[in-house]
């Protein structure tokens, strides 16, 4: 590798994640994390409720979508960490338009709903088109009226798109009771054909509907009329997610789980090499989904026991000790087209090792000196907090680049 400057100073950070690409010349390697798969995967908001700014709730995905919120709703005790409690009167949470023009998503919701009593019915998680252009047709998932029973339905465009009109086109009055008074899972996914719904994990509806959503307003404890609001959700609601694809039951399924379930076992990561050739001392990334509670120390081991080298990943790139939720992990071996498998498992102290052991080539430049067993250099460089610079070029030294930096890896 060669680094050069030119100009009066060069800074040059080595990240880690990309360093490894570049090391196993982009291959794929296919991890499955026991039931953890992607679940970040198309997600476009998420809300713990963990992080509320005034009348403000963030949206934790970074993607933007924070809720204002309307009302006083009171903050408990959730399914993890803290949540809402909706009076029924006039509390609601107004979002974006999050879903309009989607040909799919995902709505995953916890709630803890009291009995409802009252007209119409209360969304956990709502749309409307507004007035004439369909009324309050929906996209939602909630309680239908005062029957204690589960309520979806999903608004789409008319397949006379030119128009511009708008329609129902897909609904179910669920045969299924709502529980009050205990947190339960609830989920709604829309392919552009077919809408399930689930409880817990489980499917326990599927209907039909076709073609892509609308939505001129969004809101969370409410159900919205033509122009205004219909009715209010009287409970709490905790980790709801949004996607703009429709996750597969599997998926779902293992959302459940995760919330449940804590990591305080041994956790079964199965590593797919589909190459035509083995794979040794290749570096992993295992991206843990937020769902798992993890133990503040972690091991990893192979199939025998042994134990392997790996490093957190920082939100600056770097590789190092402090937990996260991202770990490399550096496998000795995947056979061509095989597994190999890996355990992820509870610690009393912290394996972890610095990205150096990790990686076959690894420099954070946080030491404060240039590490001349791993760099070649022409002229003057120094390191500090993670960043390397060159000092500026003598004048009319006649030489093009007179700051360089090589790598002495011979990979």
């Amino acid at each position: 590798m060669l680094f050069q400057c030119k100009t009066a100073k060069c800074h040059l950070r080595v990240i880690p994640m990309k360093r490894s690409l570049l090391l196993v010349c982009l291959l794929l390697v296919l991890v499955n994390v026991g039931t953890a798969y992607n679940l970040d995967d198309g997600l476009v908001a998420y809300y713990s409720f963990d992080n509320i700014q005034g009348d403000i709730l963030k949206d934790d995905s970074g993607n933007g979508y924070d809720g204002i919120i309307y009302g006083n709703p009171k903050v408990v005790d959730g399914v993890k960490g803290m949540a809402l409690e909706f009076d029924g009167v006039d509390d609601w949470i107004k979002l974006k338009p999050i879903i309009d023009r989607y040909e799919s998503f995902t709505y995953i919701v916890w709630a803890n709903p009291r009995p409802y009593y009252g007209k119409h019915w209360p969304g956990f998680i709502a749309t409307a088109i507004n007035g004439s252009r369909g009324g309050s047709c929906n996209n939602q998932i909630g309680i239908w009226q005062n029957t204690g029973k589960i309520h979806a339905e999903i608004c789409t465009i008319k397949s006379d798109i030119n128009t511009g009109t708008w329609g129902f086109h897909g609904g179910n009055y669920i045969d299924y009771p709502i529980s009050f008074n205990t947190w339960t899972m609830y989920a709604l996914t829309y392919n552009g054909k077919v809408a399930k719904v689930f409880v817990n994990g489980q499917v326990v509806s599927v209907f039909k509907a076709y073609g892509k959503v609308r939505a001129d307003r969004m809101g969370l404890a409410l159900h919205f009329s033509d122009y205004g609001i219909a009715s209010y959700y009287n409970g709490a609601l905790d980790e709801i997610r949004i996607y703009n694809r429709a996750l597969s039951e599997k998926e779902i399924k293992a959302l459940y789980e995760q919330a449940i379930k804590p990591l305080n076992k041994t956790l079964k990561v199965v590593i797919h090499n589909p190459n035509n050739y083995d794979l040794r001392n290749y570096q992993v990334r295992i991206n843990l989904s937020d769902y798992l509670e993890l133990p503040a120390l972690l091991k990893v081991t192979d199939n025998n026991g042994n134990l392997l080298r790996f490093c957190y990943e920082q939100s600056n790139g770097e590789c190092g000790l402090a937990p996260s939720r991202v770990i490399w992990v550096k496998v000795p071996f995947i056979p061509a087209k095989g597994d190999t498998i890996i355990y992820l498992k509870p610690a009393n102290k912290n394996c972890a090792v610095n990205g150096d052991q990790v990686f076959e080539f690894y420099d954070d430049f946080n030491d404060g000196i240039v590490d001349i067993s791993k760099w070649s250099l022409i002229g003057t460089w120094s390191e500090n907090g993670g960043i390397i610079t060159s000092e500026k070029c003598p004048e009319g030294d006649g030489i093009s680049w007179c700051a360089r930096l090589y790598s002495k890896s011979e990979l």
